[in-house]
C-alpha cells in the first residue's frame, strides 16, 4: 500500500528533543525502533512536507479540524483499500486529549495553541503510511493494521510521546490521553462498522502482557443504547421526565407507618420507562449524580413537607447519597437550605448510604454525620453485612439506623447462614442503641422469623412495591399495609410466647 496521510498541522522543531527522552526508559526493542524511527522521519521532514499552506501556529492557530475537510472521509477510504481482499487484521485508534474543554472554558486562545502543539506532535510521530484523521477539534484517529505485536508497541510508543509536556508561550502542560479503539476483525470488519464502533468504545488499557484490550467488550448495539441514554438523561429534568416512587417502612412493634425510601424513577419520553440498574451508572459515568442527587433530595424533602400537611410528620423519607456528595464541604449547607425552603422537619429527613461510602473517608464522614446530628437529620447505613469496614471504624460514626441487606433477608427462615447473620447484626444495632430495619422481605415466613429475633422494621414488597407520590400519599392514609392483618396478628403471638 502507498504512503497515506493527512498532513494538517505544523510541528514546532521546539518538541523534538522530548523524543529523545523516550530511548532511556521504552521496554522493549520494537518500543525503541518506533521511537527512533518516527524522530528520524519527523527530523527530515520539512515544514512544506508536513503543511505546506499552513502557517506557523504563532502566527495563526486555528481550530484543527477547519485545516482537514472530510479526512474521515480520507480515512474510511484508505482502510477499505487496505483491508479489501486482504483480510487484515488492525485496529482503528482514537486518541483524544481529554483536557482541552476545560482549558477552553477559561482561556480558548490558550487552549487552542496547546491543542495545535498536541496535533503537530501527534503528526510528527506517526508514521507516513498510517492512515490519520482529525474527527473532532480534540480528537484524532489513526488505523493501525498488521500484526497485534506490533500495534501494541506502536500505540504504546504514541501513547508515551504524547503525554510528555506541552509547552507554549503560554505555559507548560501535562496532556491527559484517552485512547479508545476497534479492532478488526472482532468488533468489526468494515471501515464503516470500525469507525461507528471505535466513537463508542470505552476506554483501551494494557494488560500484564503487553496486550491492549477494550475495557469494554459489549456489543456494538449496546453501546450505542448507553449512549442514547446519555444523551436523553442529560435532558431529563428539564423535560419533567423524572419522578420519585416510596417503597414503604413498616413498624411492626408499633404496628405503624414508619416511612419511606424515595426511590428515582425515568420514563423516557423517547426511549420509554428506564430501569434504575441501567441508567444510574450512567449517571455516575457522566457527571450528573450530583445534579441529579441534588433535585432527588429537594423533591423529597418537598414530598415530606405535604406529608406533614397530612398530620403524617412523624414518618421519614430516606435519600440515597454517595461518598462523593459527603465530599463536598458545602453539601451540608446544601441539606439545611433545602430543608428550610421545603417546610419539612429535619427529622423527616433520613439520609442513606452504603457501608463502603460511609468508610470511604472515615475522617470527613464523621464531620458530616455530626453535622446531620446537629441538624436533626437521621442517617442510616445501607447494604450493612456486605462491605468488609472495620467495626473500629463504624463505631467512630454516629448514625441512626443500620440496614440489613436483602441477600440476608432472601430465605432467612431456611437459611441457617443467613439466620446467623441477621442475628449478629440485630444484636450489633442493640449493642449500638440503634434501629435495624431488613429490606427486601418478601414473605410472610422472613417477616416472622426476623421480628421474633428481634428486628421490626421491613421494606419490601411483602407489604408494597414501590409507589408514586399520591399513591403513597393514599397508602399512609388509608392503612393499606393493614391488609397484613394476619401476619401481625400471628408475630405478635410469637412475641408472646418468647418472652
Amino acid at each position: 500500500m502507498g504512503a497515506f496521510g493527512v498532513s494538517f498541522l505544523l510541528f514546532d522543531s521546539h518538541y523534538s528533543h522530548r523524543l529523545v527522552l523516550a530511548l532511556g526508559v521504552a521496554g522493549s526493542a520494537a518500543f525503541v525502533s518506533f521511537i527512533c524511527s518516527a524522530f528520524y522521519a519527523f527530523s527530515h521532514r520539512s515544514i512544506h512536507e508536513i503543511s505546506p499552506d499552513v502557517q506557523s501556529p504563532v502566527e495563526q492557530a486555528p481550530r484543527p479540524s477547519r485545516l482537514a475537510p472530510h479526512s474521515e472521509e480520507r480515512l474510511a477510504a484508505a482502510m477499505a483499500y487496505d483491508l479489501e481482499g486482504s483480510g487484515r487484521s488492525g485496529l482503528l485508534a482514537v486518541i483524544r486529549w481529554s483536557e482541552y474543554e476545560r482549558v477552553a472554558a477559561f482561556d480558548t486562545p490558550a487552549a487552542d495553541r496547546f491543542l495545535t502543539a498536541f496535533s503537530d506532535r501527534l503528526t510528527s510521530i506517526v508514521a507516513k503510511d498510517r492512515p490519520l484523521a482529525i474527527t473532532a477539534p480534540n480528537s484524532f484517529m489513526i488505523w493501525l493494521s498488521g500484526e497485534e505485536a506490533r500495534i501494541a508497541s506502536e500505540l504504546r510508543g504514541i501513547k508515551y510521546a504524547l503525554s510528555a509536556d506541552l509547552e507554549t508561550f503560554d505555559g507548560v502542560l501535562a496532556p491527559q490521553i484517552e485512547i479508545t479503539g476497534a479492532f478488526c476483525p472482532r468488533d468489526a470488519k468494515t471501515p464503516e462498522g470500525l469507525l461507528a464502533r471505535a466513537r463508542l468504545t470505552p476506554l483501551l488499557f494494557e494488560d500484564k502482557n503487553g496486550k491492549f484490550l477494550c475495557s469494554d467488550s459489549r456489543p456494538a448495539a449496546q453501546l450505542a443504547e448507553n449512549f442514547a441514554i446519555e444523551q436523553h438523561l442529560r435532558r431529563a429534568i428539564e423535560q419533567n421526565e423524572l419522578e420519585l416512587h416510596y417503597q414503604p417502612v413498616i413498624d411492626m412493634q408499633r404496628r405503624r407507618l414508619a416511612g419511606a425510601e424515595a426511590l428515582l424513577r425515568w420514563n423516557s419520553r423517547e426511549l420509554g420507562p428506564i430501569s434504575p440498574g441501567r441508567f444510574i451508572p450512567v449517571m455516575e459515568k457522566i457527571g450528573l449524580a450530583d445534579h441529579l442527587g441534588a433535585w432527588v433530595l429537594n423533591e423529597a424533602c418537598r414530598e415530606a413537607a405535604r406529608w406533614k400537611t397530612m398530620k403524617l410528620e412523624e414518618i421519614k423519607v430516606a435519600v440515597n447519597i454517595s461518598h462523593k456528595q459527603i465530599a463536598n464541604p458545602m453539601f451540608s449547607q446544601a441539606i439545611a437550605s433545602v430543608i428550610r425552603r421545603s417546610g419539612a422537619n429535619p427529622d423527616m429527613l433520613e439520609l442513606e448510604l452504603t457501608e463502603s461510602a460511609a468508610t470511604h473517608d472515615i475522617e470527613r464522614t464523621k464531620i458530616f454525620f455530626d453535622q446531620m446530628a446537629s441538624m436533626g437529620v437521621n442517617i442510616a447505613i445501607d447494604d450493612f453485612g456486605t462491605g468488609y469496614s472495620s467495626l473500629s471504624y463504624l463505631k467512630q460514626l454516629r448514625f441512626n439506623k443500620l440496614k440489613i441487606d436483602r441477600e440476608f433477608v432472601t430465605d432467612v427462615d431456611t437459611r441457617s447462614d443467613s439466620q446467623a447473620i441477621c442475628s449478629s447484626l440485630i444484636a450489633l444495632a442493640r449493642g449500638l442503641g440503634i434501629e435495624v430495619l431488613a429490606e427486601g422481605a418478601e414473605t410472610a415466613e422472613e417477616v416472622k422469623y426476623l421480628v421474633n429475633s428481634g428486628c421490626y422494621l421491613f421494606q419490601g414488597y411483602y407489604f408494597s412495591k414501590p409507589l408514586p407520590a399520591q399513591a403513597f400519599r393514599k397508602f399512609a392514609s388509608d392503612g393499606e399495609w393493614l391488609g397484613q392483618e394476619k401476619t401481625l396478628t400471628e408475630c405478635g403471638e410469637m412475641e408472646k410466647k418468647s418472652a
